[in-house]
């Protein structure tokens, strides 16, 4: 009988611990990398201002912070967040009419912050009322050359059911860092948690 009891009890601890561990998803997006990425060292990455269509739309500030918290976490890297004011106090590029920065721009921001890299968010669409939408582009730069080293692009739709599934994935990551863990539905429903989910789905890319 003891034996049964003992029995039992693990076949339900392995259940529940199938039942709580989370399912690993292909990331949602793609990325390319360089043919000599390995010989860059990349340490410490300048983050531009988010630009874009949709940038005016959503928070950029914000996710801009979120995109720098994941890709942190993830990639091991120094990150400086650049202001608008940053950018404009050294050679102006004017990005959004012309489509790049200046060559100039690039290397005065590497020179003032020291900086190995540049790294580029364009937001091309934000839909922030259900279901929600987001596309990003982003590229890095390397101030040795000036050339893309890294880029990454990904498109969201919440009504997506491999979005959903992701969502539910990247739930299950985040509740053991929670003291009280939040519905799938609300990432889903919130631009804030949604932009954050992005940042997430991003940061696997690098």
């Amino acid at each position: 009988m003891k034996s049964f009891l003992a029995s039992l009890t693990l076949a339900l601890a392995a259940l529940s611990a199938c039942q709580s561990a989370p399912v690993i998803t292909t990331p949602l997006g793609s990325s390319r990398r360089s043919a000599d990425w390995a010989s860059y060292n990349m340490r410490r990455i300048g983050f531009l201002p988010i630009d874009g269509p949709g940038a005016g739309v959503h928070n950029a500030p914000d996710l801009q912070a979120a995109l720098i918290l994941e890709l942190a976490r993830t990639a091991e890297l120094e990150f400086v967040a650049l202001s608008q004011v940053d950018v404009e106090e050294t050679v102006p590029s004017d990005p959004h009419r012309r489509g790049w920065y200046d060559p100039r721009t690039v290397l005065g921001l590497a020179q003032r912050y020291h900086l190995d890299g540049l790294m580029l968010t364009s937001l091309t669409h934000s839909q922030m009322y259900p279901p929600q939408r987001l596309a990003l582009q982003m590229d890095l730069v390397s101030v040795e050359t000036g050339l893309v080293v890294w880029s990454a692009s990904l498109q969201l739709d919440a009504a997506d059911a491999h979005v959903r599934q992701a969502v539910q994935s990247y739930r299950q990551t985040r509740r053991s860092m929670e003291d009280a863990p939040e519905p799938v539905e609300w990432t889903l429903l919130s631009p804030e948690r949604f932009a954050r989910f992005a940042a997430f789905e991003l940061a696997r890319l690098y």
